[in-house]
């Protein structure tokens, strides 16, 4: 049988979203929202998969490598009790026009692919209608949050839905979890 997941947008959702046409380029910028921990937490014991897809055109942009963003994934999962099953990440520019740059659904095809994962019993959780036309593409139902918000509350109200079964790269050690970390094209 198919799991369900909770994919989940990094800056903004779990992470503090940096200032307008920037980027979290180590770990000292990266600052874990209040109730990040807590909501992820829940996502596990409500038996879904916790997926991190984002977006990290600095990468494109040459102002980090994907060395440092694996580097922070490692660091973030830690902090955050070792709940993220996997991120996968897109690291072209926009110019690119590749298939895994949200609004494209190819984060969450190829994640849903790799781990098993029954879209139409999973759901996109983030802070963009760039989030919210990836996660309809890809044909799992959808939550808006407020940008640097809790989500917590969003999370409660999913798993609830979750349990009346409504419709809605390169393997890495990460503590006692093994997380992949995907940038799609590389």
């Amino acid at each position: 049988m198919k799991k369900r997941a909770i994919f989940l947008d990094r800056d903004g959702v779990i992470n503090k979203e940096p200032v307008e046409h920037d980027y979290v380029k180590n770990w000292g910028e990266m600052k874990i929202l209040p109730e990040a921990k807590k909501a992820l937490a829940l996502i596990k014991q409500s038996g879904y998969l916790v997926v991190v897809i984002t977006n990290q055109r600095g990468v494109a942009r040459g102002l980090m490598r994907e060395e440092d963003v694996h580097g922070m994934h490692k660091k973030l999962n830690e902090k955050l009790g070792g709940n993220i099953d996997a991120f996968y990440c897109c690291f072209h520019n926009v110019d690119e026009n590749c298939e895994c740059r949200k609004p494209k659904p190819g984060l969450v095809r190829m994640a849903a692919e790799e781990l098993k994962i029954d879209v139409e019993r999973s759901w996109v959780v983030g802070n963009s209608v760039a989030d919210m036309e990836c996660g309809l593409a890809a044909g799992t139902k959808v939550r808006l949050v407020e940008t640097n918000g809790n989500i917590f509350q969003a999370v409660k109200q999913i798993v609830g839905d979750g349990k009346k079964g409504q419709r809605g790269v390169k393997s890495t050690r990460y503590g006692t979890k093994s997380v992949k970390e995907r940038s799609p094209g590389k």
